[in-house]
């Protein structure tokens, strides 16, 4: 037998290797209808709203962010932020921004209920979160600085702010004791250098 021969008969023929290919063809095929079903369950779960009742969400930075997107449509503000944070950390920056866009929404809101001083609220409490949405909009502006969606709101939080509310009012303590209007704690406003709106 000649080497020619002896080297042919150690080779897989042809059509085994066409099985082996087909083989794992079919195996590749089972695996992406796999992970399809599962997309197109996570879908069907974000879309009705079941996805919060799951024991565990997918570690899926996007699934974290919708997981986040509906416990803050039903009023779970603590479990919303987890998953935000969650899913802030993603590699996409994209959905990074969007997420801390999502993120700053969220203190921003909490931190207007909670400043609102009529309804029991203080604004030591309010500038706390207002403070951490600012942070969360700017961070987004960092990774997306085309977001105008949180340019626009980071400018009305500057507006809205309870710290621009009492910015320039200080205790007027030096007519602490010449007459009507002047006891102590008398708030009255400093003159300012900046002008226009605060």
């Amino acid at each position: 037998m000649s080497i020619l021969g002896r080297v042919r008969k150690g080779l897989p023929r042809p059509t085994q290797i066409a099985w082996a290919m087909l083989a794992c063809s079919v195996a590749l095929c089972a695996f992406s209808l796999l992970q399809w079903q599962r997309a197109a369950r996570l879908d069907r779960m974000i879309a009705d709203g079941t996805l919060i009742e799951l024991k565990h969400i997918p570690d899926a930075p996007a699934v974290r962010y919708a997981a986040g997107w509906l416990y803050q449509k039903s009023e779970q503000n603590q479990l919303a932020l987890q998953r935000y944070a969650d899913a802030e950390g993603a590699a996409d920056p994209q959905l990074a921004s969007r997420a801390k866009f999502a993120l700053a929404n969220l203190y921003f809101e909490i931190g207007l209920r909670a400043g609102d001083v009529a309804a029991g609220g203080s604004h030591v409490r309010g500038l706390a979160q207002m403070e951490l949405a600012r942070e969360a909009y700017r961070d987004a502006l960092r990774l997306d600085p085309e977001l105008r969606d949180a340019r626009y709101n980071l400018e009305l939080l500057e507006r809205l702010s309870p710290g621009k509310r009492v910015e320039g009012w200080t205790r007027n303590e030096r007519n602490r004791n010449q007459g009507f209007g002047t006891e102590p704690g008398w708030a009255s406003m400093q003159e300012t250098t900046i002008r226009g709106l605060p």
